[in-house]
């Protein structure tokens, strides 16, 4: 596999694994529940979620540089999959707008951003082509990661006993998929990084 296949592969499985955070309103019933409150304290999460998202991609280029895409990606994986697996035993809605809102939306916006930036430059003269591909992948798990979790989440009837576990299933699914993709991520050419391959490398 030649460096720009495998970038674009680690890039779509990273963006599947980081684009699960918008089956989130699918938990929002069954935690209401759990925490005897009303869905919308339950929703807000998300939101906080979606304001760390935005912020921590400032972060991008700094992380980069200094740590390169690799390291970061797989450091994602293991954080956001970390917000996700604590989540699951949270005893209240505070703490779970740290684990999920926070940690998670920290982890998803650096991920996200940074992993489709850095395929960009390795894919100029076909950038749109190439966004659309990742961007998909960061969407699609909207639509199929609700076809997992609701089985095992079960119902309102019975009090949601799968919750726990549909948090722990996400973990593992996200973390495999982002730090699998993030191991076979390589900073593009002309990125200042002191891991980055000679220019030789990346023409074999």
């Amino acid at each position: 596999m030649n460096p720009r296949t495998r970038v674009l592969t680690g890039t779509v499985l990273a963006q599947l694994g980081l684009g699960t955070v918008y089956s989130w309103s699918i938990l929002n019933p069954a935690l209401a529940d759990k925490y005897d409150t009303k869905t919308f304290s339950i929703a807000i999460t998300f939101s906080i979620m979606m304001i760390c998202l935005s912020v921590s991609t400032l972060t991008i280029n700094w992380l980069q540089a200094k740590f390169g895409v690799r390291n970061v990606l797989v450091a994602c994986g293991v954080v956001l999959a970390v917000g996700l697996f604590l989540s699951a035993f949270m005893p209240n809605v505070i703490l779970l707008y740290l684990t999920a809102g926070v940690m998670v939306g920290i982890a998803d916006g650096i991920g996200y951003l940074l992993s489709l930036t850095n395929c960009l430059r390795w894919f100029p003269e076909k950038s749109g082509t190439i966004s659309g591909i990742c961007v998909g992948a960061y969407g699609l798990p909207a639509f199929i990661l609700p076809l997992v979790v609701t089985p095992v989440l079960g119902g309102a009837e019975d009090g949601y006993p799968g919750l726990r576990t549909c948090f722990i299933l996400w973990a593992v699914i996200a973390a495999v998929l982002i730090v699998v993709g993030g191991l076979l991520l390589a900073d593009a050419p002309g990125i200042p990084h002191s891991d980055t391959p000679s220019s030789g490398e990346y023409s074999r």
